[in-house]
């Protein structure tokens, strides 16, 4: 496509070297079985496409549009209260995670030198 222009913090991660990794790695994630984690990684990779082309190419953006609304609609996401509320219960999840990767990290003194 060769539209990006705007530099982004993951603009690397969009790139034809970065493609193994991006739809590759999520390849390998679902013949794996980690379903979960693939479909973590495409609408990842999908948001970060649309990022590009909203400030770079917006009428390719507009016509894509409604196959990442279609997408995210499949995950639970139609609406911005929808992604709010999800918003707030990953920012709620974040204490239990901490404590739990420090309970590894104690357990575990040979991780970190």
């Amino acid at each position: 496509m060769g539209v990006a222009r705007t530099p982004f913090f993951f603009s690397s991660d969009i790139t034809a070297e970065a493609r193994p990794i991006a739809i590759g790695g999520s390849r390998h994630l679902i013949e794996r079985g980690d379903r979960r984690e693939a479909v973590f990684w495409v609408t990842a990779t999908f948001a970060r496409c649309h990022t590009v082309l909203a400030a770079d190419a917006p009428d390719q953006h507009l016509a894509r549009l409604p196959a990442f609304r279609e997408a995210v609609a499949d995950l639970g996401v139609t609406s911005t209260g929808d992604l709010l509320h999800r918003a707030e219960e990953v920012i709620g999840f974040l204490p239990r995670l901490r404590r739990t990767a420090g309970e590894i990290l104690a357990a575990n003194t040979d991780i970190i030198g």
